[in-house]
């Protein structure tokens, strides 16, 4: 296939994806948090289950769920709901930003914070470890973005995303989402969160 048409279709999938990932041209970060807040706290309170633990690394991405999270049980609790939230740090071995990941701590307010060294794991899974998410997927986080909000990219972040996006597909399997709340059947338990990695 030559270049044109591979072009095209990358393009094509790349529209797919951002419409199966919800990606929108309008976004409003107050209505996307409250949106997100609530859900968090629906799906607690209708699991009837009391705690969120959430896994924090110490980036932006951890730092923003658990707020949101800690945010949530904070409503619930304000509903006369009893909830709280626990922030379970993940460090491999010593982590190196040990201080970036106390300010996300100090950011998200957790109502506990747990420890456990994720290094033994880490390393029988990747066999490289320490490794940014840009040096193992070649790609940066600003391809990624553009990818989803349709910008063109190199051959190169294209097919690189794309396949990894397929290979990880089944880390994406989500029982509910605040996109797609799927409610429970009559008989049957509601499994909120998401699919293992």
């Amino acid at each position: 296939m030559n270049a044109a048409p591979m072009r095209e279709a990358w393009q094509h999938r790349q529209r797919e994806i951002a419409a199966e990932l919800n990606v929108t041209t309008a976004f409003s970060a107050p209505e996307e948090r409250e949106r997100r807040i609530a859900f968090l706290a629906g799906c607690l309170r209708a699991s009837g289950l009391r705690t969120l633990v959430l896994g924090i690394s110490g980036g932006i991405d951890s730092a923003t769920a658990g707020r949101l999270a800690q945010l949530a049980v904070t409503a619930l609790r304000a509903e006369g709901y009893e909830a709280r939230f626990i922030a379970m740090r993940l460090p491999y071995g010593t982590q190196r930003d040990e201080a970036d990941a106390a300010e996300a701590l100090a950011f998200i307010a957790p109502d506990e914070t747990l420890s456990a060294d994720v290094a033994p794991p880490a390393d029988l899974e990747t066999l490289r470890p320490l490794r940014s998410d840009e040096d193992a997927y070649g790609v940066s986080y600003e391809e990624i973005d553009d990818f989803l909000e349709g910008k063109p990219l190199s051959d190169f972040a294209y097919s690189t995303i794309l396949r990894f996006y397929d290979t990880t597909r089944h880390k994406r399997a989500l029982p509910c989402t605040p996109c797609n709340p799927v409610p429970a059947k009559a008989g049957e338990q509601q499994r909120i969160g998401g699919a293992g990695s």
